[in-house]
């Protein structure tokens, strides 16, 4: 892929090639989370920043108790508490991480879009010139 953006930004004027520069590139992994936090779906991700807290919050309690359970029946179900909450983290996170890819495609939707606008804009100056 490195290989691949080298060639373009060969062939792209200086001009071109300070537009690329502008749109292109990757944003580092604070800026992507904290993207979760913007747009529409805000509250779902607080929400789902919330639940969690609470899902870790129970899930330390229930190992705390299983340490502390004397009869067997129930450690295991102190176990199940604690691995239901852990699994539940889990498809948390996992949902969290679908959201972030969908949020880098659609970003890199848009510097299409703008690449190509620039394109034509500049395919439409070109023949009106010549």
């Amino acid at each position: 892929m490195k290989e691949i953006d080298r060639l373009i930004r060969d062939a792209l004027r200086e001009e071109d090639a300070e537009l690329f520069e502008k749109i292109g590139g990757e944003q580092r992994m604070h800026q992507v989370i904290l993207d979760l936090f913007r747009g529409r779906n805000k509250w779902l991700s607080l929400a789902t920043l919330v639940v969690t807290v609470l899902f870790l919050v129970l899930a330390v309690y229930a190992a705390i108790q299983f340490y502390r359970a004397e009869i067997l029946r129930d450690m295991l179900l102190w176990f199940a508490v604690a691995a239901v909450c852990f699994m539940a983290i889990g498809a948390i996170k996992i949902w969290s991480w679908m959201e972030m890819a969908k949020n880098e495609t659609m970003r890199e939707i848009k510097r299409l879009e703008l690449q190509v606008v620039h394109l034509a804009t500049k395919l439409g100056r070109d023949k009106s010139q010549g």
